[in-house]
């Protein structure tokens, strides 16, 4: 799983690279909707993904398919850092408990959730029945 510090050098390669080029098994960037029960779902699914695999991070508040920083880089706003977690606590079967961390960067604030890699005799799911795993970049 990505630290803090890897994350500050990968968005310095935005100059001239897109974060789809930078994203990898156990690292995913997203752009922040404008809908917050958009970004909650997509992080759900997401964080089941990662579950079922290795674990990962998945970094909200960056466009993935543009080049350079400060276009790529809008960052995130409206919302609850406690909410998102709880909401990816209550849409999740088993319930599963993630750490998300604010990275404060002059374009913005990005999120940065942290997902567990699931035990050997769990495998997760959403509430609404997807089970998936992330293979590669996918």
């Amino acid at each position: 799983m990505p630290t803090k510090e890897e994350i500050l050098r990968l968005l310095d390669r935005l100059e001239y690279e897109t974060a789809d080029d930078l994203e990898n098994e156990t690292l995913e960037f997203k752009p922040w909707e404008k809908s917050i029960k958009d970004n909650r779902k997509l992080a759900t699914e997401y964080a089941v993904c990662f579950a079922n695999a290795k674990g990962g991070t998945v970094v909200f508040g960056v466009s993935d398919r543009v080049k350079g920083r400060k276009k790529a880089i809008h960052g995130c706003n409206d919302y609850s850092i406690d909410t998102f977690k709880n909401s990816i606590y209550d849409t999740t079967t088993p319930s599963m408990l993630v750490n998300i961390e604010e990275l404060i960067v002059p374009e913005g604030t990005i999120l940065l959730v942290h997902i567990p890699a699931a035990d050997a005799d769990t495998t997760y799911g959403t509430k609404e029945g997807l089970y998936r795993i992330r293979q590669g970049k996918s």
